[in-house]
């Protein structure tokens, strides 16, 4: 039924999105991208037909290439917040920390009232070792949803470590001055 939809509106690439999604469904990854792939040639302003192949190629392994698409997809459609959380994601999964702290910062202009841009935001800024401006993110991210006990849990972690942290500076201060 899909592939009659597509041989009836051959320009449409909706319609070769959508047949796309079936083959998936259907376990036909390679012909899945074929026709995610007519998708994108046909629409490429459109960055949903990238951010659908990004997904593809990321559930085959192939972060490079998933990562190259969400670019694509991040260029044609820059204000939209999923598509730059996703290649945040991709760029994570792949460990570039700065990369996916950008497209996570980009994704909070674009939607600060998203909790999981928030945390994750967060988290990436504790892996960069930016602990008060991981708390500041991770604040915002409680703000929105207040009885959440995961986001609740990971500002605790944060405020008990920068206690610590600046029980160790106090230290070190006073044995500068000694």
């Amino acid at each position: 039924m899909r592939q009659k939809a597509v041989e009836l509106e051959p320009a449409n690439p909706y319609r070769y999105a959508q047949l796309g999604a079936v083959l998936i469904n259907a376990g036909d990854v390679a012909a899945a991208e074929s026709k995610i792939r007519e998708a994108v040639a046909l629409g490429p302003e459109l960055g949903v037909f990238q951010f659908d192949l990004s997904h593809l190629l990321s559930r085959a392994g192939r972060l490079d290439e998933a990562i190259e698409a969400a670019r694509c997809g991040v260029a044609a459609e820059p204000a939209n917040a999923r598509f730059q959380a996703h290649l945040g994601d991709l760029l994570l999964r792949g460990g570039d920390l700065g990369g996916a702290e950008q497209a996570y910062r980009a994704a909070a202009e674009r939607d600060p009232g998203n909790i999981h841009i928030r945390d994750q935001l967060s988290r990436i800024l504790v892996r960069l070792q930016r602990p008060d401006e991981a708390r500041k993110a991770a604040e915002e991210a409680v703000s929105l949803d207040p009885t959440n006990p995961r986001l609740n849990a990971h500002l605790q972690r944060l405020d008990a470590f920068l206690a610590r942290q600046g029980d160790a500076r106090a230290s070190n201060r006073s044995a500068a001055r000694s």
